[in-house]
């Protein structure tokens, strides 16, 4: 008996397993990953670098800041420390004498510790009208001289209104009116002075408020 084979074209041939493309999947990934993580190093470095050269710059800026305050503080005096201001302050306390020299039984002040000037008092109203240089309205109002009164008779609040309608209505220049810690106040601006006849008009001033206020004594040696 006589078998035939089948023919070769007959068999099944093995599947053909194609080569798998999945190595390359991971070849690919790790080098992204890799390119990633250059591009992270590369911004960590170019935002350390930025770093450093702002902080050079801030560094450099305070201590250049320091060094001008530091030369500032060993160029720069106060104002107190300079000749203007003794040369000045001469001028206002001889001002103040040469006014004080025009009146009579006037007190010179000794509270040397708030002003320099003098006063007139009256003993009936407890009332008292100063000249000269209050340290604390100074520092306020920024005008040294002035003339405060401290009215304390009958009926303070009309008097003071009184005396306000009076100054302003003589329209001096350089004299301004106010009102400080329940005081009246006469401040002495710089238009006031003209260098000619200073100590007159202010001793003419200072002896007209004392007489509107009812102190009525004879003060001025003329």
């Amino acid at each position: 008996m006589i078998t035939t084979l089948p023919q070769a074209s007959a068999f099944v041939s093995p599947p053909q397993v194609l080569p798998s493309s999945e190595p390359s999947r991971l070849v690919f990934n790790q080098t992204d990953t890799t390119s990633t993580l250059l591009q992270v190093q590369k911004s960590i470095f170019l935002l350390f670098v930025a770093f450093a050269i702002t902080s050079c710059y801030c560094y450099s800026f305070i201590m250049s800041y320091f060094l001008i305050l530091n030369m500032q503080k060993q160029t720069v005096k106060p104002a107190l420390y300079s000749k203007q201001i003794g040369h000045e302050l001469i001028i206002l306390t001889d001002f103040i004498t040469d006014v004080y020299n025009e009146f009579e039984k006037l007190s010179w002040s000794n509270n040397s510790q708030f002003e320099i000037g003098f006063f007139e008092k009256d003993m009936i109203t407890k009332s008292s009208v100063f000249f000269g240089i209050w340290y604390e309205l100074w520092n306020h109002f920024e005008i040294p001289l002035s003339i405060v009164i401290n009215y304390k008779g009958k009926a303070p609040v009309e008097k003071h209104q009184s005396i306000k309608r009076y100054i302003e209505s003589k329209k001096i220049k350089g004299i301004i009116f106010k009102d400080y810690s329940n005081f009246a106040v006469i401040l002495f601006d710089y238009d006031f002075f003209n260098y000619e006849n200073d100590v007159e008009r202010t001793t003419r001033l200072f002896e007209e408020i004392t007489q509107f206020l009812g102190i009525n004594n004879s003060l001025t040696n003329t």
